[in-house]
């Protein structure tokens, strides 16, 4: 800017500070934004000025840096009041003058000030070893048993039998039916006990033991024994940090530990850490799996099947299918009613339906006599992305071919010539889960709540 123009400006400038600031006194709240963002150009103006010289520069711009405190006070008072908070104007644009002279009061206390103070808030409360988060269980001696191994071979079995001797017990299922069934099986063999999904709660009277979806279990009570299903779950990007805050926050006696043989290493490192004294027994299938090379086709359908999908609207179709076609069939999927998956289960137990139609939930723990497992696909929607099943996977879901005394050999088939993946997947090692899920515990309640509005 040329001196002469910076003078008329510097003169317009000194003119209108006596009416601007009358104008300020007069705003309502809603209108300071708009004068504020006014009076920080003028003073970026006036910033341009600086060795000009000009006769009451300093006068000048610092009574527009003063209107410009007392708008931003106004701001921070309203948002105060209306947040609860009781932040000050001269903490939040310490350090930070230029980003509020350029952007307003309202983003360095929004951008700036408040992620600040949350990220001092996350250090001072949360360890750099997230085991001490719960110090209470750190001062407990454990003992943990952990049951690894192949599906179907009776490892959350002998974990719900040790179960049912506990005074206080819990069940932590990675599935809502799942939870469900071991609520029926605790309270049908005379163990009272609690159902908690994330869509029910079933409470009854002088119950000792509560079956319920991993999520949902409470880290501050106090247990006897306490089962832990699907280990292998830990080092899921979207629920993994369940299994974590379990294996490092149950106030438990006794833990029994249950899941594939590929998280072995990581439990051993993470129990390790806590000082936790545990035990190890690996599992084997003693019911051989054979792969059928012939394709599968809905005409080949036998008593026994269970025929596997990734989609409830899937399993519909399908069943709807043979049903049009007088073939009667059971479904299974997660969020099928209690009463509906267990008419069901008898169904297809009983013979009166020959053909099971399910979701991959029968990997977890769903135990009923099926002679073949039939993959209609061996890719599915993770949350993230299409991608192929691993090897962990099949075998988790082929696993649930055959049954001791009923079929003695269980058998897999698959379409479109995926036979020989599924051969070389049950033959694959699984890759080791080398991290956990971690994520804050109830340790975020000590930090104080912060408004972003």
């Amino acid at each position: 800017m040329k001196k002469n123009a910076a003078l008329r400006e510097f003169k317009k400038l000194k003119s209108q500070i006596n009416q601007i600031e009358e104008i300020v006194h007069h705003s309502k709240v809603g209108a300071l934004i708009e004068q504020e963002t006014s009076i920080r150009k003028k003073i970026r103006l006036l910033k341009e000025m600086e060795k000009e010289g000009f006769k009451e520069y300093e006068f000048v711009c610092e009574r527009y840096e003063e209107l410009l405190e007392d708008v931003s006070k106004r701001m921070l008072e309203d948002y105060n009041k209306k947040n609860n908070t009781d932040f000050d104007f001269y903490e939040v644009v310490r350090g930070n003058y230029n980003t509020f002279l350029n952007s307003g009061f309202m983003t360095v206390l929004t951008k700036q000030h408040i992620p600040k103070l949350i990220g001092e808030a996350f250090e001072e409360a949360f360890p750099d070893n997230p085991k001490d988060e719960y110090m209470i269980t750190r001062r407990m001696k454990r003992k943990i048993y952990i049951h690894l191994g192949d599906t179907n071979t009776g490892k959350t079995y002998n974990a719900v039998e040790r179960l049912k001797t506990a005074k206080k017990g819990v069940y932590l299922s990675p599935l809502r039916i799942l939870a469900l069934e071991n609520y029926e099986k605790l309270n049908n063999e005379g163990v009272v006990c609690d159902l908690m999904t994330g869509e029910e709660e079933i409470i009854k009277e002088n119950a000792t033991h509560i079956s319920c979806t991993i999520e949902k279990v409470n880290l501050k009570q106090n247990y006897d024994i306490a089962v832990i299903d699907e280990i292998q779950m830990i080092n899921d990007n979207q629920r993994g940090i369940a299994w974590s805050r379990a294996v490092l926050g149950l106030r438990c006696n006794e833990i029994h530990i249950c899941g594939a043989m590929n998280a072995k290493e990581l439990l051993i490192k993470m129990l390790d850490d806590c000082e936790d004294d545990y035990e190890i027994k690996e599992y084997h299938r003693n019911i051989p799996l054979e792969v059928e090379t012939k394709n599968f086709s809905y005409n080949d359908v036998q008593e026994g099947d269970a025929i596997v999908v990734f989609s409830k609207k899937r399993v519909l179709e399908i069943a709807q299918s043979y049903s049009n076609n007088n073939v009667k069939t059971s479904i299974i999927y997660g969020d099928l009613p209690p009463e509906v998956r267990k008419m069901q289960y008898e169904q297809f137990i009983n013979k009166e339906n020959k053909v099971l139609v399910t979701t991959d939930a029968i990997g977890m723990g769903v135990n009923l006599p099926i002679r073949r497992i039939i993959f209609m696909s061996i890719r599915k929607f993770d949350g993230e992305e299409v991608r192929e099943l691993t090897s962990q996977e099949i075998k988790q879901v082929a696993g649930r071919a055959g049954r001791k005394g009923i079929y003695d050999i269980g058998y897999v088939a698959g379409v479109s010539d995926t036979h020989n993946i599924i051969s070389r997947k049950l033959e694959e090692k699984d890759e080791v889960i080398k991290q956990a899920v971690i994520g804050p515990s109830e340790a975020i309640l000590t930090i104080k709540s912060f408004t972003f509005k």
